[in-house]
């Protein structure tokens, strides 16, 4: 049987593992380690990955919705500068 006073936690939990990433990412992409383009492959393919799974583990889904939904901390894909 499932402890549903332990259901906020876990959400909790989910929520802070899936936001650790989000800095590292801008990290890499302000010093230069990563360009744009690496940095919105990088995101579309987790992205790919979240679809992929919604069916089997619905909670990945909803994570997925609510980020795109969302409007902070900021947009899933950055500008590519164009070259002239």
């Amino acid at each position: 049987m499932k402890d549903e006073s332990r259901a906020p936690l876990e959400r909790d939990r989910r929520r802070l593992v899936s936001r650790k990433p989000f800095p590292f990412f801008i990290f890499a992409l302000v010093t230069g380690r990563i360009d744009a383009i690496r940095h919105n492959a990088a995101l579309q393919s987790l992205i790919d990955y979240l679809s992929a799974e919604r069916a089997t583990r619905p909670h990945l889904g909803e994570f997925l919705d609510q980020w795109r939904s969302s409007q902070r901390p900021a947009a899933i894909f950055v500008p590519v500068p164009t070259t002239e």
